[in-house]
């Protein structure tokens, strides 16, 4: 996740007015668990992720995008988030949530 500011783009994680929340379940079979920071999955399993980002900030906070790359051996769901989201303008104490999936399809996410 980032910011542009003044045509530089600025990592969130340099940016102290955004916070980050990236949790995932698993959504095969029986699993259908809760969000968590990491689950298990086995190969062709679904799982989904759910990034929240949050103005934490004191002021509004424009052109905020959402660039997610996911770990070897997963593949994105299709029609799900491919490429950047543009969150725009969040105000204080806004967040937004973005949800998608992705699929297991290899033993190479380590």
């Amino acid at each position: 996740i980032y910011y542009i500011a003044g045509g530089n783009t600025v990592p969130a994680n340099e940016y102290r007015q955004l916070s980050i929340e990236k949790l995932v379940r698993n959504t095969s079979g029986n699993y259908n668990s809760s969000y968590q920071n990491s689950v298990s999955a086995n190969i062709n399993d679904t799982v989904e992720f759910q990034i929240v980002v949050k103005n934490t900030g004191n002021q509004t906070v424009n052109n905020v995008r959402l660039s997610d790359i996911l770990p070897n051996g997963l593949s994105y769901v299709s029609g799900q988030l491919n490429s950047e989201i543009n969150l725009g303008s969040m105000s204080v104490n806004e967040s937004r949530t973005v949800t998608f999936q992705a699929r297991i399809v290899s033993n190479s996410g380590s």
